[in-house]
């Protein structure tokens, strides 16, 4: 038979609370620091989103600001001009897309900018997006070819 090591199985013993208030306690403890991970704010400056993003060094293009947002995820944004072609790091995750859609978003940013209110001709644009478990990623490119103008925008949520 089986031997029970509780007279009364409504009491806890000492040892058995202490455990328990502890495993309760490291749970809390783990959610704290995963939560804190997953909504850690993450700032870039225009800099160094251009060299997480370009092949090219930051120091070959013109005129380089930016801007970002935290208000529901990250939201990084860029824009520049270089004489020569910039190269994304990662060309293979991205694919063309209507220009339009992120032309119409830059020229909100960047009102004051003639560039973005050219022929859609002159436009090129390209996005990715990527879902891991709990991250969404996404990613626009937009050049305008005849002003050589570059426009890029990276946000997670």
């Amino acid at each position: 038979m089986l031997k029970s090591y509780r007279n009364n199985r409504g009491n806890l013993t000492l040892k058995e609370k202490s455990i328990f208030i502890g495993s309760l306690l490291l749970f809390f403890l783990g959610a704290l620091l995963w939560y804190n991970y997953m909504h850690r704010t993450v700032v870039l400056t225009p800099e160094k989103l251009f060299e997480e993003t370009f092949v090219e060094p930051v120091t070959s293009v013109r005129q380089l600001e930016g801007g970002n947002s935290q208000s529901f995820g990250n939201d990084f944004w860029i824009k520049f001009e270089s004489d020569t072609p910039v190269h994304l790091r990662n060309p293979q995750e991205f694919k063309t897309s209507v220009a339009e859609v992120g032309r119409r978003w830059f020229s909100e940013k960047y009102p004051a900018d003639g560039c973005l209110r050219d022929a859609a001709v002159n436009y090129e644009f390209y996005m990715f997006n990527s879902s891991v478990v709990g991250k969404t990623t996404q990613g626009w490119f937009l050049t305008n070819k005849k002003r050589k103008r570059y426009f890029y925008r990276h946000w997670d949520m």
